[in-house]
């Protein structure tokens, strides 16, 4: 074989490859958008793939600590568009309650999103949910509020003294704990007109 023919040879190999990773380049799943939001108990996942990309079926994956993963749905067949961008979406319908759950996308043969993260905080009627629990800063305590009533949280230590009044017309009072010393504080959840007590609880701090 002359060096001619060699370096011949050579540059068609290198062509070849060229023209392999750029169409390679081309069809790998590439995302426009990503988004995740409550609907009612369920979490509604909705993403977009941008035109070019195309896979191998999408796996949709959850996890609890954004570490270990676990399938939870597929869209099988071949996914996206060479021509125009393709929109998907999927439904939790049985998301893991007061917790953060995560969720990635897994394309075939094209990688994985980002992962994305949402809490659902379920409140059944007379119950909080204290997130986090306990508490080292800012925290929330989630109650029923349904028709958005304007309610009062008093905070007591344990010595029965008043230390924190708030008010809010939410599902939730938000404070922080940076400034309380580690312990147990008592607290009630009322109505603002003081009509009836809400809720008794307590809250940790570390």
């Amino acid at each position: 074989m002359t060096i001619k023919t060699y370096c011949l040879r050579f540059s068609v190999i290198a062509i070849s490859l060229l023209l392999y990773c750029n169409a390679a380049a081309q069809n790998t799943p590439a995302l426009a958008d990503f988004n995740v939001f409550r609907i009612e108990n369920s979490i509604y996942l909705r993403w977009t793939l941008t035109s070019g990309s195309i896979c191998d079926g999408i796996q949709i994956y959850r996890s609890t600590d954004s570490t270990n993963f676990s399938q939870i749905g597929e869209i099988p067949g071949i996914c996206g568009s060479s021509s125009e961008p393709r929109q998907y979406s999927f439904t939790d319908k049985n998301p893991v309650k007061n917790k953060t759950n995560y969720y990635r996308l897994a394309f075939g043969g094209g990688g994985v999103s980002e992962v994305l993260s949402i809490e659902i905080i379920d409140v059944q009627f007379g119950g909080i949910q204290i997130r986090p629990n306990p508490a080292t800063g800012p925290v929330k305590i989630y109650f029923n509020n349904t028709y958005n009533q304007a309610f009062q949280l008093l905070v007591y230590n344990l010595n029965g003294q008043n230390i924190l009044n708030l008010n809010t017309s939410e599902k939730f009072f938000q404070l922080d704990t940076e400034n309380f010393s580690p312990g147990v504080y008592p607290f009630t959840i009322a109505l603002l007109d003081g009509t009836s007590r809400k809720v008794l609880g307590k809250l940790v701090v570390q």
